[in-house]
């Protein structure tokens, strides 16, 4: 790696509305009745921020959750599987029980930030040294990045992800390549015209872009801090279990295929893709183009287009059936053929969670219905009629209490596509549904 003083930047900039690193840890406290069922665990879960990933579970709904299924169990639950698993916050909470996780996770960039705080470097602060030292190489000569990437960064910032790439690519140590890589992901958005703070693929303008040796050590040093928090809080686990310490595993696939044996796991703790939400790989597009990464898009629940129409009857959960059938005019419309593939992947996906679970498992999601033209679409009743379909019984939705950390904010901005926390445009309420398989 060449270190030389970085090239002086002329352009001025400021961090913008939700950009500065200044994201805390978050701490759940573990309810009495699941400590005494599991005995050896801690009594908080902290979680860290890690990465700007669409709806990252927050400390306390998971902690609920597992503590929920842990206190219904008819038997000690010695296997949990997130089957969406994101950045692996149920995993990442499962292990900080004393429970055994796995988690499944379909896009790159997940995988990448779930086995970074599952296995982090040795030494974080280290890690973000060498990003430090990597923001210290002078920008290339020409550009030799993605057009579209470049255009969203800008000349220099272009120049200097060309210049740094090889640096990055040299790295032999697969722990310490992975930090840079979330370090460097995380830098994109900052460093770029994106609109601060849209979830949706949007250009500002009037934005200049934030020098990327600036974003790359802020961002590396707010990594360090949440692998050193996770690690920290790890201790407790180690001292309890030593060398047997339940294992925590990231998988790359599909939760309409689970990679797992029939009645492997006691319990599937999750959140599901929502209808027509999120498109996790557009929303981070601008790591993708850097990287090379593939974007399996067809693989995701829940995309609003790319599906084509079928012929002959269509039959779908009361919940969701008129939706389909008058506000949506059916096979007719893209949201009314999303919503029939939506329910036909989930589905799928359920009686797959149905396979790999325990006779006598529980499934726990998390879901979160808003308001569509004025009504409820009623996502939570509409699961509970999916779940009852597959076999499961026992079921029921709790309502969750919204004082604190939500799923998702109680609004969404029209133009960035933001959540917002302005309760009187609030369109969502959030539930936990439960079911158990016989």
């Amino acid at each position: 790696m060449t270190e030389v003083p970085a090239e002086a930047s002329d352009t001025p900039w400021q961090w913008g509305f939700g950009e500065q690193p200044a994201y805390t840890p978050r701490h759940a406290s573990v309810p009495v009745l699941a400590l005494k069922r599991l005995r050896r665990s801690r009594e908080q879960v902290v979680l860290g921020w890690f990465h700007r990933y669409p709806a990252r579970f927050a400390a306390d709904v998971v902690t609920a959750m597992l503590a929920q299924v842990v206190t219904e169990a008819q038997r000690p639950i010695r296997q949990v599987l997130d089957p969406f698993c994101g950045t692996a916050s149920v995993v990442a909470a499962g292990r900080q029980l004393g429970l055994s996780a796995i988690g499944l996770e379909l896009t790159t960039l997940g995988v990448t930030v779930g086995r970074l705080r599952l296995d982090p470097p040795s030494n974080p602060w280290e890690a973000a040294a060498t990003c430090e030292r990597i923001a210290r190489i002078r920008p290339a000569d020409t550009v030799r990045v993605h057009d579209e990437l470049a255009q969203w960064l800008g000349d220099r910032n272009a120049r200097l992800l060309t210049a740094w790439q090889p640096a990055l690519e040299d790295i032999d140590d697969r722990r310490l390549r992975r930090f840079a890589t979330v370090a460097l992901s995380q830098s994109l958005r900052p460093s770029s015209r994106w609109l601060a703070g849209s979830i949706k693929v949007t250009a500002d303008p009037d934005r200049e872009p934030i020098p990327l040796e600036h974003s790359l050590p802020r961002w590396a040093r707010q990594l360090a801090r949440d692998c050193d928090t996770e690690q920290a809080a790890l201790t407790d686990v180690n001292d309890i279990f030593g060398q047997r310490r339940p294992p925590a595993t990231i998988l790359r696939g599909d939760a309409k295929q689970v990679p797992l044996r029939d009645a492997s796991v006691d319990a599937v703790v999750t959140s599901p893709p929502y209808f027509v939400t999120y498109d996790y790989f557009e929303i981070q597009r601008l790591t993708y183009l850097a990287f090379g990464w593939p974007m399996r898009r067809s693989n995701q629940i829940g995309a609003k287009y790319g599906h084509l129409s079928v012929a002959g009857e269509v039959q779908l959960p009361p919940a969701f059936q008129r939706w389909y059938e008058s506000d949506f005019n059916g096979e007719k419309s893209a949201l009314g053929r999303a919503l029939r593939a939506y329910v036909q992947d989930l589905r799928t996906h359920l009686a797959e969670a149905a396979r790999v679970l325990a006779p006598g498992g529980l499934v726990a999601y998390s879901v979160a219905n808003s308001v569509r033209a004025g009504r409820v679409f009623d996502l939570a009743a509409g699961f509970e009629q999916l779940l009852a379909e597959v076999g499961f019984s026992e079921i029921r939705a709790i309502p969750r209490a919204q004082a604190g950390r939500r799923i998702l904010p109680p609004g969404r901005d029209p133009k960035s596509g933001r959540f917002s926390s302005n309760v009187r445009s609030a369109g969502v309420r959030e539930y936990i549904v439960l079911g158990r398989l016989p």
